[in-house]
């Protein structure tokens, strides 16, 4: 019992010392080299262990939640992050297994895809509960169904069979559906009011100016889980919304189809519109309840939302990734991730 605890007080005396020893700017480097681009890096998730077959298909165990045994399962939107992962592996060796992956993985996601009545929409489910947020199966995500479509591209970019980009303009449309009838899509954002004192919190005045529309909720938001269950909790996640919007902007640049670019459009109206709700003055949050993220996501935010002012200058959301990046300069907020992750992984 005494090794136990002084092994436990050498790993936090260790936490302690890389606080002292790490600075903001090698922070910087040690969150590149260990949270990178989540589909490009999609093995380093948290709390799960993912195993591919032996056609480079993944399953992810998601273990357990609230009593509910998840166990292993497919995952829509880590297979489009696998077919993605592979895509890029392939431009970058040329090793022909990276291109048959990426055409399983696509393969797979034509095949489970499930048309609705019409067959004028295709979506990818859920086909277990998710008790975070009390859905029940079959679920659907937004950030599934554009990193699918954009899978789905860059299979037909290497194949030129238009079954691929067939399938991804059905998946497309399912962002024209709202969640309450079976898609992903919030049209109506009905979310409590900013008040004058929430417009106080600003950092300065141009942050105020460009956070257009406040009081109206405008544009579409993209729902990372959303499902049909009465007790389902609404949770806005900010990553999948954004990370949403980067995988439209992709299809729109390589195939210039107009309905991608309203969608892409219409999401970032309500970016822009609710964005200061995410902001909690020292953090960011993970989804519209205030859930406070992981470093990781946190990170996230603040790489996307860069990425997005860069494609559509729109300067509240430069001044956000620069704000949230701030934060990065507190050592006692690192050492908070440090012990938090220290006490998750040796379950001190």
């Amino acid at each position: 019992m005494k090794k136990y605890y002084a092994f436990r007080s050498s790993i936090i005396a260790i936490s302690l010392i890389l606080v002292l020893l790490l600075s903001s700017e090698s922070l910087h480097m040690f969150l590149k080299k260990t949270d990178a681009y989540p589909y490009l890096r999609y093995k380093k998730k948290e709390s799960t262990f993912i195993v591919e077959d032996s056609k480079g298909i993944p399953y992810v165990n998601y273990g357990h939640f609230d009593k509910t045994d998840v166990g292993f399962q497919r995952s829509p939107v880590t297979i489009a992050q696998k077919a993605i992962s592979d895509y890029y592996e392939y431009k970058r060796t040329g090793e022909v297994k990276y291109k048959d992956f990426l055409i399983n993985n696509a393969n797979w996601i034509i095949e489970n895809a499930v048309h609705d009545t019409k067959g004028s929409l295709l979506i990818l489910e859920y086909n277990f509960p998710w008790p975070v947020y009390n859905l029940t199966a079959p679920w659907r995500s937004a950030m599934a169904q554009a990193q699918a479509v954009e899978a789905l591209m860059y299979a037909y970019d290497i194949t030129h069979n238009t079954k691929y980009i067939g399938a991804a303009r059905l998946l497309l449309n399912s962002f024209f559906v709202e969640v309450k009838d079976g898609g992903v899509t919030y049209k109506s954002i009905s979310l409590p009011l900013l008040s004058d004192n929430d417009y106080s919190n600003f950092s300065h005045s141009s942050m105020k100016e460009n956070a257009t529309g406040m009081k109206g909720g405008a544009g579409w938001w993209y729902e990372l889980f959303a499902g049909n269950n009465n007790d389902a909790v609404v949770s806005r996640v900010l990553n999948g919304h954004m990370f949403t919007l980067l995988s439209l902007y992709k299809y729109y640049n390589y195939t210039h189809d107009e309905k991608a670019k309203y969608i892409f459009d219409q999401g970032i109206i309500a970016l822009k519109d609710n964005l200061p709700r995410y902001d909690n003055e020292n953090f960011s949050h993970y989804d519209i309840l205030n859930t406070n993220p992981t470093f990781r996501y946190h990170y996230y935010h603040i790489k996307v939302l860069k990425q997005l002012y860069d494609i559509t200058h729109e300067q509240i959301f430069l001044d956000y990734s620069k704000k949230w990046s701030d934060y990065f300069k507190s050592k006692s907020l690192f050492y908070e991730e440090i012990y938090n992750r220290t006490i998750r992984r040796y379950r001190l």
